[in-house]
């Protein structure tokens, strides 16, 4: 069986170039024109698409983390929840990441960490969805995704070949899905990148286009992963 997605117009095949995408996280820090510096940087590197990050706070942690005090010189607030409210991007921000990234031919997508942050970005007609390792077993979020009925990335960093199945079940057959290898360790060392695990995900998962979601300070696994199958690459970057 032969695998292959089609992203925004994209073609993602054995036969196609390499797939990139650059991981802003948060790196743009809450800041809108940080983030457009971080999106002209990207596009001057070459790369397919630019990703971003959303959460809402006081959905996805607990009121004791919410309110959990933090040292205000290392944190952009005094608590974890005003930290973690000063990294969200304003809607004029998106707004602005849409039009630019497409001046600039640039795929743009987001990882929502709740439901209620796919609805935002439903908002905005992103084009593909991501879903971040930590999210796998998050049966809510894996069933809205599926019913908002666009493309999936999904990285399995920290899970079983069981919890990946499980995933793809709820996310079911209409949704094209790439599965992306990934070891949670921020930054990862080369030595725990375990490439070979790529080997693995196209043999259980024929018919998915794989790749993989790098945390690395390392440029040179990109052909490694390459050579073991990855057509789609998402690397953290800042500026």
């Amino acid at each position: 069986m032969t695998a292959e997605l089609t992203i925004a117009g994209r073609r993602i095949a054995d036969d196609e170039p390499p797939w990139v995408v650059a991981e802003a996280s948060s790196n743009h820090q809450g800041d809108g024109q940080k983030l457009e510096l971080l999106i002209r940087a990207a596009a001057a590197a070459g790369v397919d698409a630019i990703k971003l990050q959303k959460r809402d706070n006081q959905a996805l942690f607990t009121a004791a983390e919410y309110q959990r005090p933090v040292d205000a010189d290392v944190y952009f607030g005094t608590t974890y929840g005003a930290h973690r409210e000063a990294l969200e991007l304003q809607h004029s921000a998106w707004v602005r990441v849409r039009s630019l990234c497409a001046e600039l031919g640039l795929t743009w997508f987001a990882t929502p960490f709740d439901v209620a942050s796919l609805e935002f970005l439903a908002e905005y007609s992103m084009p593909i969805v991501k879903l971040a390792s930590a999210s796998i077993c998050n049966e809510s979020l894996l069933a809205a995704v599926r019913d908002y009925g666009r493309p999936v990335i999904l990285s399995t960093g920290g899970a079983t070949i069981a919890e990946i199945t499980a995933a793809l079940d709820i996310l079911g057959s209409r949704i094209d899905v790439a599965i992306l290898h990934c070891t949670a360790e921020y930054p990862c060392p080369i030595g725990d990148l375990n490439l070979a695990c790529l080997d693995t995900l196209a043999l259980e998962f024929p018919g998915h286009v794989i790749g993989l979601s790098s945390h690395s300070e390392w440029l040179g696994e990109g052909p490694l992963a390459w050579a073991h199958g990855a057509r789609i690459f998402e690397k953290h970057f800042t500026l």
